[in-house]
């Protein structure tokens, strides 16, 4: 898919779910969720969390740095601007 096309393929999800997980190409809140303890038992378990950053590129609502933030074991998040100005409007 070029890029273009995705660009018009999210920005129908974003007008047809609005502020949602599903207008990211989640399947629901739940599964995004999932995927988000995964990844911080990574941070934990793999004891990666001191000192670790993401880069949150297409970040879409920062849902993983809210997801983040209130936990103890929080790595250095930082969010990126959505690939879109249709986004940015919204």
């Amino acid at each position: 898919m070029d890029h273009q096309a995705q660009i018009d393929y999210y920005e129908g999800l974003l007008v047809k779910h609005g502020d949602s997980p599903l207008a990211l190409d989640w399947n629901s809140r739940e599964s995004q969720r999932l995927r988000y303890d995964i990844l911080k038992e990574l941070f934990v378990y793999g004891k990666k969390g001191a000192g670790v950053s993401v880069l949150d590129v297409g970040c879409g609502f920062g849902d993983l740095y809210g997801y983040f933030r209130p936990k103890a074991c929080s790595p250095g998040i930082k969010s990126a601007i959505q690939a879109t100005i249709f986004r940015l409007k919204y």
